[in-house]
C-alpha cells in the first residue's frame, strides 16, 4: 500500500485556503465597482427606458431575462441603481425597458436585462 505524501495535504490545503479567500474577497467588492462583461462598470451601466430603443442603436445585444426590484416610488434615482444592482448580478450590459410597476405595485422592473 502506498501512503499519501505529507507534502501533498499541506498542498492541497494552501489551495483550498486561497480559492476561498479569493471568493470572499470577489464577495467583498461593492456592486458599483464591479465590471459588466463589455468592461464598464456595474454603477455606469445604461439603463433604457420603455419606447426609447433608438438608445441601442449600433448596440448588438442579446437578451437574458427579466428583473423585477421593490423599491420606494417617489425615490426614482435608488430605483435605477435597485435595476442596475440586479443587472450587474445577473451578468448583464444594459437594462432595457426600463418601467415603473403600476401603483401599488411599489417597485420597478425592466422586460429584459441584455448582454453581449
Amino acid at each position: 500500500m502506498s501512503r499519501p505524501r505529507r507534502g501533498s495535504c499541506v498542498n492541497r490545503s494552501i489551495v483550498v485556503f486561497l480559492v476561498g479567500a479569493a471568493m470572499l474577497s470577489a464577495s467583498c467588492i461593492s456592486w458599483r465597482e464591479r465590471v459588466t462583461p463589455s468592461g464598464s462598470r456595474c454603477a455606469d451601466m445604461l439603463v433604457v427606458g420603455y419606447g426609447k430603443d433608438e438608445l441601442l442603436q449600433g448596440r448588438q445585444i442579446h437578451r437574458l431575462r427579466a428583473i423585477v426590484v421593490k423599491c420606494d416610488d417617489s425615490a426614482t434615482v435608488d430605483c435605477v441603481d435597485a435595476l442596475r444592482k440586479a443587472s450587474c448580478a445577473e451578468g448583464g450590459d444594459v437594462v432595457v425597458e426600463a418601467y415603473s410597476e403600476p401603483s401599488g405595485m411599489s417597485g420597478f422592473a425592466a422586460r429584459f436585462v441584455a448582454g453581449r
